[in-house]
């Protein structure tokens, strides 16, 4: 399990790179993101087998319940328009 948060760790650190820590960057800006803190998609994690090294196989079944999409539309919408009332620009 050691891998698996250092590999998280390691894109967030390439994220934050690549998007917000450039010196190139002369303006500011803001990032608006929805995103889902109850979802009603529900996935599954199992043992691969009786062995305790093996990992164990997660399906998380993202997106699976239409609720779960409706919410980040509505959340997109929602930012949207929050943009679209501070600079008068609406997002794609």
């Amino acid at each position: 399990m050691a891998f698996v948060r250092e590999a998280i760790v390691y894109v967030c650190v390439q994220v934050w790179e690549s998007l917000y820590n450039r010196a190139d960057q002369a303006e500011r800006g803001m990032y608006i993101t929805t995103l889902l803190l109850h979802p009603r998609s529900i996935g599954t994690i199992r043992l691969q087998s009786s062995n305790p090294q093996d990992d164990p196989l997660i399906d998380p079944k993202l997106l699976t319940e239409a609720d779960d999409v409706h919410t980040l539309i509505d959340g997109k919408c929602t930012a949207s328009l929050a943009a679209s009332s501070l600079w008068g620009v609406m997002l794609p």
